[in-house]
């Protein structure tokens, strides 16, 4: 008896196993101009990195490749529940939701800069998902909560049907001086072709725009 219920239970280990790592998987690089960030996340998912294993538990997952760089960033959210409707003041409904972009520099997440978390509030006038809108602001990155010695400044996320938008600011290290002047930070994701726009401004200095290509993950 004691044999079977051990190899019941290996069994059981073994099928929940296999079932948390088909969660996550190698992605195709979509350009040349991507291959080496292409290649990090890759290599971070044979790593079994939780960050990426987290955002798989989302319903929607894309990474985004710089190009000819060492850096990716990870996108995942959840679309919004039929079920979780509410009416809202005015018209339509809403219901809560949330949004992650986290940033990996050499395959292994860096949560200062572009990466950012943020709550808010999708809308629709029809209860239809392919109408639906969230808009929401940026929270406190992870164990900064409380802190005085971290600046923090409100960012936007945006997502539409066709497209996806990002705005914060955020402030270097604290060593640089002048310490009030940040750097602001656009990422606009055109869904319909994975296409994405990124521009930094840093202060005192000439924006810095560039384009990417994305991957759905899922």
């Amino acid at each position: 008896m004691r044999i079977i219920a051990s190899s019941f239970l290996l069994l059981l280990l073994l099928v929940q196993f296999a079932h948390a790592q088909s969660r996550t998987h190698k992605v195709s690089c979509p350009d040349t101009v991507s291959k080496e960030t292409c290649d990090l996340f890759n290599e971070a998912v044979e790593d079994h990195d939780e960050n990426i294993y987290k955002a798989s538990n989302r319903e929607h997952v894309i990474v985004c490749f710089r190009p000819n760089s060492n850096l990716f960033l990870l996108l995942s959210y959840d679309s919004p529940h039929e079920n979780l409707w509410r009416k809202k003041r005015g018209g339509g409904v809403e219901q809560s939701g949330n949004v992650d972009l986290l940033r990996f520099i050499n395959g292994n997440p860096n949560f200062g800069g572009e990466s950012l978390f943020a709550v808010g509030q999708w809308f629709s006038s029809s209860r239809r998902d392919h109408d639906a809108r969230f808009q929401g602001e940026t929270l406190p990155p992870p164990g900064t909560v409380g802190r005085s010695d971290v600046d923090y400044e409100k960012g936007n996320v945006v997502i539409g049907p066709s497209q996806i938008d990002i705005r914060k600011s955020y402030f270097g290290d604290r060593s640089e001086q002048p310490r009030l002047l940040k750097t602001e930070y656009d990422f606009s994701l055109t869904t319909s072709t994975n296409e994405f726009v990124e521009t930094t401004r840093p202060p005192g200095a000439t924006p810095i725009s560039g384009t990417g290509r994305c991957v759905t993950y899922k």
